[in-house]
């Protein structure tokens, strides 16, 4: 009867200490590894690319997590400006711009986007004063000694650019250019319809 009851209790041990060394090696299967968190920079790819697909709310619930993370990043500031704007918000969209140039006053992506939104407010002034910094940027950063740092449109996270191009090549400049003159056309037309 002893030796039963020794043999029981030997195969319970055995049954025993097996399940915890399977439930340590499974536990130990899925821990997470740094490598398998994304990173910062992996959101916000992730986050451009539901901007892209115009999932402007997706993207800017991303981005206001990442933020967090990397709050020095005008790029981020910039692309919440730009998701915030789209989707409706214009006093988010207005402060993240402002943070974006805060942070880094060349950010060329930023200053359209301020600019687009003054348009979008009527505010035609602070457009054309938008499109006038935009122009010294872009003319600046073509200069062939020590050319500053720009930012473009904010889809590069934290990448810069020192390519020689003037304000005929500075894209963001000729897009604004482009918003402001039809905003104002078509101001002029509804005024011409009202006279």
């Amino acid at each position: 009867m002893m030796k039963k009851v020794l043999g029981i209790t030997l195969v319970t041990t055995l049954f025993t200490m097996l399940c915890l060394f399977l439930g340590f090696a499974l536990a130990a299967g899925t821990e997470t590894t740094e490598s398998e968190v994304p990173s910062v920079e992996d959101n916000y790819e992730s986050a451009v690319e539901l901007i892209k697909t115009k999932d402007y709310e997706g993207g800017l619930e991303m981005l206001l997590a990442i933020v967090e993370e990397d709050a020095e990043n005008a790029d981020i500031h910039s692309l919440i400006g730009f998701s915030s704007r789209k989707s409706g918000d214009l006093e988010q969209a207005y402060k993240y711009y402002a943070s974006a140039l805060e942070l880094e006053p060349l950010h060329v992506g930023a200053n359209e986007y301020l600019g687009e939104l003054y348009v979008q407010v009527g505010d035609m002034d602070k457009a054309n004063e938008q499109l006038e910094i935009l122009a010294g940027i872009c003319e600046t950063s073509q200069a062939k000694e020590n050319p500053p740092k720009v930012r473009h449109s904010g889809y590069s996270y934290g990448k810069t650019d020192n390519k020689e191009w003037g304000i005929l090549g500075c894209v963001e400049h000729d897009t604004l250019t482009e918003i402001i003159a039809e905003a104002e056309a078509e101001i002029k037309a509804a005024a011409e319809k009202t006279e």
